[in-house]
């Protein structure tokens, strides 16, 4: 089914007035396919709404799971909010001498292979991943987020659209059952001219891109996080040749996977107990693009666990690959950072792709009509 996001910007146009921008899925459903003047209006307004103060004041859209199993939204300020629930989070207790000291496990450097047990460190390693991850920033409501996303390689390059593969929270608030607004995903981002993340794009590497729509699994609707972990991937869907996204760097009308090189996904079964890499835009460390890597196990919510990972809040939606090419080469990708722990040792999970309507899904991103502006649930997978 489709569901047209909350809070339509023409609906809320007296209230902000000068500022109202066009929003993700605020397009209507029996339109006629977009007129490129229209969508450059659009983009544009999408682009003006997301001002320095804005970008500042996004959030990560961090979610975590306490001793108890309940979920919780992580601000950047560390404080937790229940997520679809009331339960208070526990106070929190004072690390005993000796405890859980964190610090990251290095990577890179002199005499390193490339395959060290890391947390939370710097990637510097280049590669496609580089170019291809990125960091998304939408809204709910007037709250603004931030995650991780990857371009894809979806067979493709005629009809002009782009597929970003991220976190089914990323994109589809569980809770209030909409999908984000404003969504916008900038690529490379950790090699900007800039000092940090601002609004300027034009000192990103590949620009700013405006997402059309977002699709989700039934199974992350139907249920509340934790309990659709096992559902948490979702897929953006850029641009058509009837619907063009812009390039900020030259005001070029192009499809993103035909100048920035995608990366391979696998929908197969992950080998558990290898190597494994998970890397995203931990907001904490903002520009740079991180990453950690360890042997993976399995997840009490059948998925993978990287149970010593450290990746902060801003990082949900980022890659996982367990290839051996130290730039991780195309990959593929196997999962998507997820969710991680409330408190305590900084694991992060991960859900499976294969055995799931994963790659349905990522089909009915491909496929959607050219004038396709609503987010959609299910698609019929």
């Amino acid at each position: 089914m489709t569901r047209k996001t909350a809070n339509s910007i023409k609906g809320r146009a007296a209230v902000l007035g000068a500022t109202v921008i066009a929003l993700l899925g605020t397009g209507a459903a029996n339109a006629q396919a977009p007129q490129a003047s229209e969508r450059a209006k659009e983009v544009a307004r999408v682009k003006a709404f997301w001002t320095a103060e804005r970008i500042a004041a996004a959030q990560p859209r961090d979610l975590v799971i306490d001793e108890r199993g309940l979920g919780y939204l992580r601000g950047s300020n560390g404080r937790l909010i229940p997520y679809g629930h009331r339960t208070p989070a526990t106070p929190e207790q004072p690390l005993a001498r000796g405890g859980n000291g964190g610090g990251n496990g290095g990577g890179g450097g002199p005499g390193c292979t490339g395959f060290e047990n890391v947390k939370n460190a710097a990637w510097g390693n280049g590669g496609t991943v580089q170019t291809a991850a990125g960091r998304i920033f939408f809204i709910f409501g007037t709250s603004g987020y931030v995650c991780s996303g990857t371009l894809i390689n979806d067979g493709e390059t005629a009809s002009d659209r782009s597929i970003v593969l991220t976190a089914a929270h990323c994109m589809y608030d569980d809770v209030n059952k909409v999908f984000a607004d404003a969504a916008i995903f900038i690529p490379n981002q950790a090699n900007t001219s800039g000092t940090a993340t601002d609004q300027d794009c034009s000192n990103d590497p590949a620009g700013c891109w405006v997402a059309d729509f977002g699709v989700v699994s039934n199974g992350w609707d139907a249920a509340v996080f934790p309990n659709n972990i096992p559902s948490d991937y979702g897929f953006y869907a850029l641009g058509t040749n009837s619907d063009p996204v812009y390039w900020e760097n030259d005001g070029q009308s192009v499809a993103m996977d035909t100048v920035i090189t995608p990366m391979e996904v696998s929908f197969g079964p992950a080998t558990q107990d290898i190597y494994t890499r998970a890397l995203g835009y931990s907001y904490s460390d903002d520009p740079n693009f991180m990453y950690c890597g360890e042997p993976v196990t399995g997840s009490q919510y059948d998925g993978y666990l990287l149970p010593n990972c450290g990746l902060s809040g801003g990082s949900s939606g980022g890659p996982w690959s367990q290839s051996t090419a130290v730039d991780l080469g195309t990959g593929p990708i196997m999962s998507v950072n997820s969710y991680g722990p409330s408190r305590g040792k900084k694991y992060m999970g991960g859900p499976r792709l294969d055995n799931t309507d994963a790659a349905c899904l990522f089909e009915v991103a491909k496929n959607a009509p050219s004038n396709q502006t609503t987010g959609i649930v299910g698609g019929g997978c």
